[in-house]
């Protein structure tokens, strides 16, 4: 990635996180949460998974959140809405959304459009992507309680 797009990630990542996390709880602390991107194939899915695997960590080391974050990124393509995005994919398609949210709470903590989409077409990629993040989830919040006590 170049050094514009670290950027991007980094803040989307940080914008999806912030509002799950208790604050108030560490009113002196920082929390530092570094992700190492080994292959990329779309900057949409970095921010998706990046923002999973974030927070799923942080409830890892338990540090107390409202809910656990999880993440999907969406393209349009005349009729079509792809979830999951390869770079080809997101290239060729009219707009690309990435939603961010709490299914447990059903809070939406970030959203990132790119590219025209009509209205419809927006609240489509939303709604398939909270249908997707509900499984997402799922499959989070099982390996978080399967994993042996840290």
């Amino acid at each position: 990635m170049r050094d514009a797009e670290d950027r991007t990630v980094s803040v989307l990542i940080q914008q999806s996180l912030v509002p799950a996390i208790r604050l108030e709880l560490l009113p002196k602390s920082t929390i530092d949460v570094y992700l190492l991107v080994i292959e990329n194939d779309g900057i949409e899915g970095c921010i998706a998974a990046g923002s999973v695997a974030a927070s799923t960590a942080l409830a890892n080391a338990s540090i107390e959140m409202l809910g656990l974050v999880v993440s999907c990124a969406a393209a349009t393509r005349t009729k079509e809405i792809w979830l999951d995005p390869t770079a080809d994919e997101a290239r060729s398609a009219r707009g690309c959304l990435t939603l961010a949210c709490v299914p447990a709470l059903g809070l939406i903590t970030n959203v990132w459009q790119i590219g025209k989409m009509s209205l419809d077409e927006v609240e489509k990629c939303i709604d398939a992507c909270q249908e997707r993040c509900l499984d997402i989830h799922a499959v989070v919040a099982e390996a978080l309680l399967s994993a042996p006590p840290s």
